[in-house]
């Protein structure tokens, strides 16, 4: 995906920088990095769950340690994604994207702009790691919802829902700074307009989601659990 963002710009722009035509390129990806994070993975479980696969676990492995296994090779597996995603298109950027003169001071508008600009390939390799981590926390989200949400639609489409409606308040609010998006994509957000260090600002939104998994796993293992077994 990142490699067809990445050709599509490079196709139609003139940049200062040829990282910049990488960086132009990600909104889409930034938009739609939640189903990359939850639909190739979560919906095994959910399956699993549903066709009633874990009482049989019991007899070879404990039920947690399993759960526990398939949220690591999940885990990874977005990590990886994400990253191997982002990274490419870096990459790609660096090697087909020739050079223009401009008087644009990039350095100043963007995080990190004197990295992104003197060493862009360690720029991308630290973002796209960046970018996998939070990918790890947005599979996490969904995991969660794939050992207890009853629907499989909500399963795969929960994260991309959370992350829609988490930055459309944050905006509402006058604060997408903080926004999950803006800490996946930093380079979207002109970061002199706000007074909040943005070294701060980038680890709210993941912060937020992290509080919301804490509180879905508590939820379901002490209130929901607790209506069922009344029930």
């Amino acid at each position: 995906m990142s490699v067809i963002c990445v050709l599509t710009v490079w196709s139609n722009s003139a940049v200062s920088f040829p990282i910049m035509t990488w960086v132009y390129s990600l909104d889409v990806f930034a938009f739609f990095y939640p189903v990359f994070c939850s639909v190739p993975y979560c919906w095994l479980m959910y399956l699993e769950r549903r066709n009633n696969f874990h009482f049989f676990v019991g007899t070879r492995i404990k039920l947690n340690k399993y759960l526990l296994f398939h949220w690591y090779s999940g885990g990874l597996f977005a990590f990886f994604s994400l990253f191997i995603i982002s990274f490419s298109g870096a990459l790609l950027s660096l090697c087909i994207t020739p050079i223009y003169q401009s008087n644009r001071n990039v350095v100043a508008e963007y995080l990190f702009g004197s990295l992104l600009i003197e060493c862009p390939l360690l720029y991308a390799f630290l973002v796209s790691a960046w970018r996998g981590i939070i990918g790890l926390i947005m599979f996490s989200f969904g995991y969660i919802l794939s050992l207890y949400s009853k629907h499989l639609f909500v399963v795969l489409t929960g994260p991309l829902v959370y992350s829609i409606v988490e930055n459309f308040s944050a905006t509402v609010l006058g604060v997408s700074n903080i926004s999950l998006v803006s800490s996946f994509f930093p380079e979207s957000v002109n970061w002199s307009y706000y007074t909040v260090s943005p070294y701060f600002s980038i680890f709210i939104g993941p912060f937020l989601l992290m509080t919301v998994c804490f509180v879905l796993i508590m939820y379901f293992n002490t209130i929901q659990k607790k209506i069922n077994d009344e029930e």
